[in-house]
C-alpha cells in the first residue's frame, strides 16, 4: 500500500473516530443532582421505596408540602396537618442531603405564623398553601387572615408554594402577588392554565416573582395533563423553554403505606413518565392501578441545556436563596448604676 493511500485512511478512521465520540457524547446526558420540587409523603415508613424509585433517575433532593388528612388518606377534612408537618421535618432531620420541606397551615389557624416560624427554626424551606384549590376554598386569598402570613414569608425570604386554580381565583392571586412582589411563589400544575397558556404568560412576564411546576397530581389528572402536552408539543416545547428558569419537575404524587408497600411499582411508572414527557420524542404510560393506562404520548425532547435549568440549576439556585433561621437577638442589659 502507497504511504499516501494509508495517510488517507489514517485520516478518514481518525475523523470518522471523532465523530462516533461526538454522536456518543451527545446522546449520554450527564445525570445526577435533580431535585423533585413536589410531593406529598406519609411519613418515615415511606423513605426507602421513594428513593429506589426516583434516585434511579438521577434525582438526589426532594420537595415534600405538608398535607392535611384529606391529601394523604382521601378522608377526613384538614386536620392533622400539624402531625405530618412533624413527619415531614424528622424526615428532614434524618435525611437532610435529600428532603426539603415546606410545611402547611390552616388559613383559619390564629398561629400561622408562629407555626411557620417553628418550621422554619427546624430547617423547612416555607409553606404550603391550598386555599387556592377548587375544594379547599373558603376565603380569599387576599383576604385579612393571609396578609399576615405572607408578610412573614417575603420579610425572612421563605418559599410560598401555593395551589391556585388560575381560570376562579386569578384576580385575587394576581393582587397577592402585587401586594408581595418579592416573595418567591410557586404556583403548581401550571397553575392550573395549561389550557391558557397565553394568560399564564402574561402573569409569568408580569410577575418575575411567579415559578410554576409540571405536575399534575393524581393519575387521572396526570394521563390529561400527558394527553394534553402531546397534542400541543409545538406549544407547549417554547413555553417550557422561555421560562426554564422558573418551571420546576415534579409530579404532586401523595406517597403513603398504600403505594409503597404494595405498589411501587406504580410509583416507578410515573417518575419515569414524567421524565421521559421532558427527555424523549415518545413515550409510554402504562400502569394497571388504581386506573389501568397503557398510552403512548409524545414528549417535548428538551435540550440538555434546558433540562440542565429545570431539573437542577434554577430549583437549586430557588433553595438556596433560603436564609438559614437565625435565633433573634436578645437586647443587651443595661449596666446597673
Amino acid at each position: 500500500m502507497k504511504k499516501s493511500t494509508r495517510k488517507i485512511i489514517l485520516i478518514l478512521a481518525a475523523f470518522l473516530g471523532f465523530i462516533i465520540v461526538a454522536i456518543f457524547a451527545g446522546t449520554n446526558r450527564e445525570t445526577g443532582g435533580y431535585i423533585n420540587m413536589h410531593e406529598h409523603m406519609q411519613g418515615l415508613d415511606n423513605v426507602e421505596v421513594y428513593l429506589d424509585s426516583i434516585e434511579p433517575l438521577g434525582f438526589e433532593k426532594t420537595i415534600l408540602l405538608g398535607s392535611p388528612r384529606v391529601t394523604l388518606f382521601q378522608r377526613g377534612g384538614f386536620e392533622d396537618y400539624d402531625d405530618n408537618n412533624d413527619e415531614l421535618l424528622k424526615i428532614h432531620e434524618k435525611y437532610p442531603e435529600k428532603f426539603e420541606v415546606l410545611c402547611t397551615t390552616y388559613w383559619y389557624d390564629e398561629e400561622q405564623v408562629e407555626k411557620a416560624e417553628e418550621c422554619w427554626k427546624r430547617g423547612a424551606k416555607g409553606i404550603k398553601l391550598y386555599n387556592g384549590h377548587g375544594s379547599f376554598y373558603d376565603l380569599p386569598l387576599d383576604h385579612e387572615n393571609m396578609l399576615p402570613l405572607y408578610e412573614f414569608i417575603q420579610e425572612k425570604g421563605l418559599i410560598l408554594l401555593i395551589h391556585v386554580n388560575g381560570n376562579k381565583y386569578l384576580d385575587e392571586f394576581a393582587h397577592v402577588l402585587e401586594m408581595y412582589p418579592d416573595m418567591k411563589v410557586i404556583c403548581p400544575h401550571f397553575c392550573l392554565m395549561s389550557k391558557k397558556l397565553s394568560q399564564l404568560e402574561i402573569l409569568m412576564e408580569e410577575f418575575p416573582n411567579l415559578y410554576t411546576d409540571m405536575s399534575f397530581g393524581y393519575i387521572e389528572y396526570t394521563a390529561a395533563g400527558f394527553k394534553r402536552f402531546s397534542k400541543s408539543v409545538e406549544k407547549f416545547r417554547p413555553f417550557v423553554e422561555l421560562y426554564q428558569d422558573r418551571i420546576f419537575f415534579g409530579t404532586d404524587q401523595v406517597i403513603t403505606d398504600v403505594k409503597t408497600k404494595n405498589h411501587p411499582e406504580f410509583l416507578e411508572e410515573v417518575f419515569s413518565a414524567y421524565m421521559e414527557i421532558l427527555t424523549e420524542p415518545q413515550f409510554k404510560f402504562e400502569t394497571t392501578w388504581p386506573m389501568s393506562y397503557d398510552e403512548t404520548y409524545e414528549g417535548l425532547q428538551l435540550d440538555e441545556d434546558t433540562l440542565q435549568t429545570i431539573l437542577k440549576d434554577s430549583p437549586q439556585k430557588l433553595l438556596d436563596s433560603v436564609p438559614e433561621y437565625e435565633l433573634p437577638e436578645v437586647p443587651a442589659e443595661a449596666p446597673e448604676a
